[in-house]
């Protein structure tokens, strides 16, 4: 029984001397590894250097639909998150539209509202508060349903039972001056 014990332990002696030689030639050959990527990054860095730059292309030839590129509008805050203020000109307030009632205002009148639209990159829908699209005697904008969408995601998470989707009409930045 001593004698089948002593054998175990030789084994098991010898089971952990290999495995330990092997993890050492692993690191060596890791440390060999990293050292010749050292050396092949050097010699990638030295032809790069070696090599002139190519000559710019030249510039591609702008159409007219081509004329802007981008626009920039400034960021407004709703509490913590930043929002990007739109503005919908077809659009009229309850305010808007019982003043055009009362006062005789022309139809041409300025008219319009803003509305603050939340940035939220993680979102795949947006929203807009059912009061907000209500009808004018609720307070809303009275705008048109177009169709119904599922539940999403946005940055607070789960956001259930979808909704409906409004035709907002044109659109403007807000916060742009007008040329």
């Amino acid at each position: 029984l001593q004698r089948a014990a002593a054998v175990r332990r030789i084994r098991m002696d010898t089971t952990v001397d290999d495995k330990r030689r092997e993890a050492e030639r692993l690191a060596l050959l890791a440390e060999q590894a990293a050292l010749e990527a050292e050396e092949l990054e050097r010699e990638a860095q030295a032809l790069r250097s070696e090599r002139p730059d190519p000559p710019p292309a030249p510039p591609t030839p702008a159409s007219a639909d081509d004329d802007v590129m981008a626009l920039r509008a400034p960021l407004r805050w709703v509490g913590p998150y930043p929002a990007i203020a739109l503005s919908f000109p077809s659009l009229m307030s309850p305010a808007q539209k019982a003043r055009m009632l009362t006062s005789g205002e022309d139809a041409a009148a300025p008219a319009g509202v803003t509305l603050d639209f939340v940035l939220d990159t993680a979102a795949n829908t947006n929203t807009i508060n059912a009061q907000v699209a209500g009808p004018t005697s609720q307070g809303g904008l009275e705008l048109q349903q177009v169709g119904r969408v599922d539940g999403g995601v946005g940055a607070g998470g789960a956001m259930s039972g979808g909704g409906a989707t409004y035709l907002l009409g044109n659109v403007e930045l807000a916060d742009v001056p007008k040329p």
